[in-house]
């Protein structure tokens, strides 16, 4: 022991337990005690080491039970387990031993006693012991073959014959040696063992528990005699055909008896004699087709049986009358159908567990009458086509009833009337279509329902008011839509509701509406407790946050799969604290379009797609693909960048078309432009305009359409907008500034016919801001002394030119590789130098009269308004042929100011001038965006009533931007602003009119200087040029005189006064015809001034026209 503990190693190695001297513990222990009594200390420490002492031999047993033994003649292996193969070569002998109790002994052709050749193993105990295919031994007992395997005890004896024994019959000595086995398991294969001695089990009287399954074999009568005390038996697979009156009559203590697929007949109560303590009985897979009502009169304890599998076509009323104990029956898969009797189970007070599964059609209302103790009924997959209204009364107990698989059409009010315990009722696979408000209604105790696979078309929305306690709902695979809501009778009016039955269902954790025909997600699915919501193959079309808003109350999986969602979203708000909804949404046939712009930017965590409100919303899309359009097809909807999101500007719902004829226009949120492809040659005239299409700017896209010119921002309402301008692959030769809007950043000018860019176009360029990407290839480019500023202006710019590489002159030479040498001459280069040096003396001599340009303005101001040296400031001859001095550009609510103010000073002054006045002036019918371009360039000035009124108008910014065009265009001064009333923060403005303001001068209405800086900054002419007085709008008669008296007189009138009650931004033409139309009435104030108006004799025919129509005065 000492060398053991201290690993001192063995001269020689002991292998087996057998051979080993026994261990003196005892006096080891003894001489311990002793030592007690003289020393404290001491005594620890020998008790220590005693323990160690014990440890180390029981974990020297349990190791030589696991290491191989020492063999020649055998192979031995370890793996947890102990593998034992004999002889060494032509293995006949196996073993096998788990775990320290387990011994598997098997043969294969051993034709002698190969098995001795088994190594010397001990064990203790063996729960089990199998022998398998060996030959039964000739005068010996199976024992023998363990003769090296020394078991002290076996509980568990299997015998495998399988084959090897046709012809040696078994015999009692065979199995001597195990008396105390407690279990005996014998099995052998048809015709092979065809009796058992009548003596077998008389050595193994310990037995409890006996299994015998050989095919087709006789047993003796008293075959089992000697087991006093069996408890379990079973005789399966056997063919016994006849159970012998009294066969079984000493087993008092048997409480177990399995006889299923034996081919049993003519079985009676005799059968059965002797055996009243059984409680447990299978004669299932008998091929039984009759009992007697007195069979089990004998097994009065009887409390299981099992009848399935049998060719029953009937069974005895009082088949059960004698087994008042009985609690569970099983009848399934009988072989034909088969009819039960009425109250067949009735009056069994014990009863409660019935399962019936017989092909049955019709089932008695009082089979259970009088059994108030069943707890579970399965009478699933018969063939039931009506469920008795009173089959279930008075079942109080019940717990469980399945009814899957039957062919219910409809369920009686009452049915479930007595089951107010009921906690889980499947009617799976059955032919329900309507389920009333009252079936459930009994149930308040019921947690699962399984109504899946049936036809049902509608749930009343009472259904399920009653099973408040339910958790567990499935419903897929019917035909529900929840369309046809419950209709309520209010104040004699007939509403119908359009909602589903499950509001009153606040336990419920699981609903499984898959595979229906729901087109929508209802309010009453926002369940406190709801945690999965299946609605997967519905036809539902559309999802939006509010759908999933209530739902958040429990923070539920809800399954969307396999619908048919082409629109989802999510640009609603919710609230952020609510629970996380998980929402599943694979196979659908999602549009990819502008309308899911919020759901994509929220499944990539985009900032500004209400991420942060809607962030309890969590989506799956697994491997979701765009459905449509064409372009983004079969395209994972995770790859989707918000930037491909587009829509059509108009459709079918849109009143008026606002895309250009030839052109089509489609709406890009995630940018709020509208991209605009025009494949017409002829010129655009007009584009949708950003504030009546709320976006900021456009893409055009005009490439390949054979045009000679780009579109005008003065002629073309809604080109300013654009952003990026694709003009490649025409015919155009020029630009002008006019044709670059002012947020311009992309330019594509490929494939024209450009031969060079005016200076103002490259300045302009040059100096914006917003140019980010030029593309100017493949035109022909013209390389000479003229086009050095070009050839600058590219390489300065080469990194905003992608195709810099590629642009070319026309003779072929590259721009990125040409020099100021290469397009001009040494004499050229001279001439250069001369116009310099020209250019620096004109300088100086600038800087001589720099004094008196410092003062000019005043000086200019007191000559023009005392009228001295007119020659001084006079315009140039470049205006002779202009028809007015000046369009006024003004506000329709700054209509006082210029009626009363400004037009009787400047039309009627001491320098008259010709003004050009909207309201006055234009020619009726033409477009206003015309008269608006024409005003422009037939005035010398354009004067500009800076208001606030004037700021939100966007005709009058419209005036703004194109009299400043003109003004860019002509390279001179043209604008004068007159800045009317407070306008608040000029660096709150547009940021065309904000620049203008902050680099120009303007006239400040309330400046004790006011006329004279505006007469001076109008056009310089004698007086004697302007004797005609020209007429002016002439208001003081009819506001001082008319309105007040007809207004506000003795019998107050309503009229109409177009400075007053015309709508802002209407053709002024439009405007006419609906003032004529709306009044009872019209008057004309005819004077010298009506009859020198244009506007005023339009008014007057319409009016003329519409008394003529109407033959009235």
């Amino acid at each position: 022991q000492i060398k053991s503990i201290l690993k001192i190693p063995n001269k020689k190695k002991k292998v087996n337990k057998s051979s080993e001297k026994k261990t003196p513990e005892i006096p080891l222990r003894i001489s311990t005690m002793m030592m007690i009594k003289y020393q404290g200390t001491f005594l620890v420490c020998v008790v220590l080491f005693t323990f160690m002492v014990d440890f180390v031999q029981s974990k020297q047993r349990k190791q030589n039970i696991l290491q191989c033994p020492p063999t020649s003649n055998c192979t031995c292996m370890e793996y947890n387990e102990l593998h034992i193969q004999c002889p060494r070569y032509e293995a006949h002998v196996f073993v096998r031993i788990m775990n320290n109790n387990k011994v598997y002994f098997e043969c294969d052709n051993m034709m002698g006693n190969e098995y001795v050749l088994i190594p010397e193993i001990e064990l203790d105990e063996a729960r089990f012991l199998q022998v398998m295919r060996c030959p039964l031994p000739h005068g010996k007992s199976i024992a023998s073959y363990l003769k090296n395997i020394r078991i002290g005890r076996i509980r568990f004896f299997q015998f495998v014959s399988s084959g090897v024994n046709q012809n040696i019959p078994i015999e009692a000595q065979h199995f001597e040696g195990l008396g105390d086995i407690e279990q005996f398991d014998l099995r052998g294969i048809e015709n092979e063992i065809k009796e058992l001695p009548h003596n077998l089990f008389t050595s193994m009287e310990n037995l409890t528990w006996v299994r015998i399954r050989v095919a087709n074999i006789h047993l003796p009568v008293d075959l089992f005699a000697p087991l006093k005390n069996l408890e379990f038996l079973e005789l399966g697979h056997n063919k016994l055909q006849t159970l012998e009156p009294g066969f079984l009559r000493n087993q008092q203590k048997l409480v177990h008896l399995n006889l299923w697929g034996n081919s049993l007949r003519n079985l009676s109560k005799n059968s059965f004699i002797g055996l009243e303590m059984v409680r447990e009985l299978d004669l299932s897979t008998n091929n039984m087709e009759k009992l007697k009502s007195d069979t089990f009169f004998h097994l009065v304890n009887l409390t299981e049986i099992n009848l399935s599998s049998n060719n029953f076509s009937s069974l005895p009323a009082r088949l059960f009358a004698n087994n008042k104990k009985l609690k569970a029956l099983k009848l399934l898969e009988n072989r034909v159908p088969l009819s039960l009797p009425n109250k067949w189970l009735a009056n069994l007070n014990s009863l409660t567990t019935v399962y019936i599964k017989c092909e049955l059609q019709n089932i008695p209302e009082d089979i259970f009458e009088g059994s108030h103790n069943i707890e579970i009924i399965h009478l699933a997959n018969n063939a039931i086509e009506n469920l008795p209204e009173n089959l279930l009364v008075n079942q109080n107990n019940l717990r469980e009833l399945d009814l899957t698989g039957n062919r219910i059409p409809e369920l009686y009010d009452a049915v479930f009337l007595g089951c107010s315990s009921l906690k889980k009722l499947s009617l799976t696979r059955n032919r329900l279509k309507i389920i009333s408000n009252y079936s459930f209604k009994p149930l308040s105790r019921l947690t699962h329902l399984y109504l899946n696979d049936n036809q049902i078309l509608k749930i009343e929305p009472k259904a399920f008011k009653g099973i408040t306690s339910v958790e567990f709902i499935t419903l897929e695979n019917n035909k529900l839509n929840f369309q046809n809501g419950e209709e309520i009778i209010y104040d004699g009016v007939s509403i119908k509701t359009d909602t589903g039955p499950f509001q009153s269902l606040q336990r419920l954790e699981y609903l499984n509406l898959g595979n229906n025909s729901i087109t929508a997600i209802f309010e009453d699915y926002t369940l406190m407790s709801l945690k999965t919501l299946n609605l997967s193959n519905n036809q539902i079309s559309r999802l939006s946050t509010s759908d999933l808003e209530s739902l958040t109350r429990s923070g539920p999986t809800i399954d969307l799969t396999h619908n048919q969602i082409e629109e989802i979203n999510f640009a609603q708000d919710m609230d952020p604290t609510m629970s996380a909804v998980n929402v599943l949404l694979d196979d659908n046939p999602l549009v990819c379009d502008c309308r899911i712009l919020h759901f994509i930017k929220h499944l990539k965590k985009i900032s500004g797609s209400k991420i942060e409100s809607n962030s309890n919303i969590e989506v799956s899309v697994g491997n979701l693909k765009c459905a449509n359009p064409d372009k983004m097809a079969d395209r994972f909807v995770r790859d989707i960048n918000p930037l491909e999101l587009i829509c059509p500007l108009d459709n079918i719902q849109t009143a008026k078309r606002r895309c250009p004829n030839g052109c089509s226009c489609e709406a890009r949120p995630e940018d709020r432009h509208l991209l605009i492809h025009c494949t017409t040659t002829v010129d655009i005239n007009q584009l949708p305009i950003a504030t009546d299409t709320n976006f900021v700017g456009a893409e055009l896209n005009i490439g390949n359409g054979n045009l000679t010119k780009l579109p005008t921002i003065s002629k073309s309402p809604g080109y300013s907008n654009v952003t990026k301008l694709f003009a490649n692959g025409n015919r155009i030769s020029s630009i002008m500034i006019e044709n670059i809007p002012n947020h311009l950043r992309v330019l594509n000018l490929k494939d024209n016919n450009l031969k060079q860019l005016n200076d103002s176009v490259i300045k302009f360029i040059s100096n914006s801001s917003y140019i980010e990407q030029l593309f100017l290839s493949n035109n022909p480019w013209q390389c000479d002394c003229k086009s050095l500023e070009f050839m600058n202006f590219v390489q300065k710019f080469r990194q905003k030119i992608l195709d810099y590489s590629e642009v070319k002159c026309k003779d072929g030479r590259k721009f990125n590789v040409l020099k100021p040498s290469d397009l001009c001459s040494d004499d050229n280069i001279f001439v250069i130098i001369i116009s310099t040096i020209t250019a620096l003396l004109g300088l100086i001599l600038g800087g001589l009269v720099a004094l008196y340009y410092k003062y000019q303005k005043k000086i200019k101001m007191w000559l023009y308004s005392h009228k001295s040296c007119m020659w001084l400031v006079t315009e140039d001859e470049l205006d002779k042929d202009k028809r007015y001095d000046a369009f006024v550009s003004y506000s329709h609510r700054d209509q006082d100011f210029v009626a009363d103010f400004l037009l009787p000073e400047l039309e009627n002054g001491t320098i008259p001038y010709k003004l050009c006045v909207h309201e006055r002036d234009w020619t009726p019918g033409l477009e206003i965006s015309t008269q608006i371009s024409n005003s422009v360039n037939d005035a010398k000035r354009t004067i500009i009533v800076m208001s606030s009124n004037y700021l939100q108008s966007n005709w009058a910014q419209w005036e703004f931007r194109v009299a400043q065009s003109h003004a860019a265009t002509e390279k001179r001064s043209r604008i004068i602003v007159i800045l009317y009333g407070d306008i608040g923060d000029i660096n709150k403005l547009e940021p065309d009119i904000r620049d203008y303001l902050k680099l120009n001068t303007y006239v400040k209405w309330g400046d004790k200087w006011f006329w004279e800086k505006l007469k001076y900054a109008m056009p310089h002419v004698k007086s004697s040029e302007r004797m005609e007085k020209l007429k002016g709008l002439t208001k003081t008669s009819i506001k001082n005189f008319l309105l007040p008296e007809l207004e506000n007189g003795t019998i107050p009138c309503k009229l109409c006064v177009h400075e007053r009650d015309w709508t802002p931004g209407l053709e002024i033409s439009t405007q006419i015809s609906n003032s004529v139309n709306d009044a009872k009435r019209t008057i004309i104030v005819m004077s010298s001034n009506y009859l020198q108006s244009d506007w005023a004799k339009w008014e007057f025919r319409v009016a003329q026209s519409h008394a003529a129509t109407e033959k009235r005065s």
